[in-house]
């Protein structure tokens, strides 16, 4: 099962897989992820600035354009490609909060660094 660590060095992978700029032309998110372990929490995120993730942390930030949280087996499932966005929010595995279409571009990015 994948730790906070693994997710973030996953992300962390984007500016080197994926040509935002061209991709996902002006895509300027903040995506927060919320780790559920029974009572405890672990967060991270990152943002995209249009043309590259330009920032990628442990902790929550304010107002983020999509929160994707779930428990721990949920967001491995899917860092992992074994997951699919939608099926996870249809079947409740994972909670989002914001537009689904940015969910669904986030999780895009993070399977294309496993792909390519």
């Amino acid at each position: 099962m994948m730790e906070e660590k693994d997710f973030i060095a996953q992300i962390q992978k984007i500016n080197e897989k994926v040509d935002i700029d061209t991709e996902f032309p002006d895509w300027k998110r903040s995506v927060q992820f919320v780790v559920k372990n029974g009572e405890k929490e672990k967060a991270f995120y990152f943002v995209t600035d249009g043309t590259k993730v330009s920032k990628v942390d442990k902790g929550k930030i304010d107002k983020p354009d999509i929160t994707i949280e779930g428990t721990q087996e949920a967001m491995s499932k899917l860092f992992e490609g074994k997951l699919a966005i939608v099926e996870a929010f249809i079947t409740k595995e994972l909670g989002i909060n914001g537009a689904i279409g940015d969910a669904i571009g986030a999780n895009v990015l993070i399977q294309a660094t496993r792909v390519f």
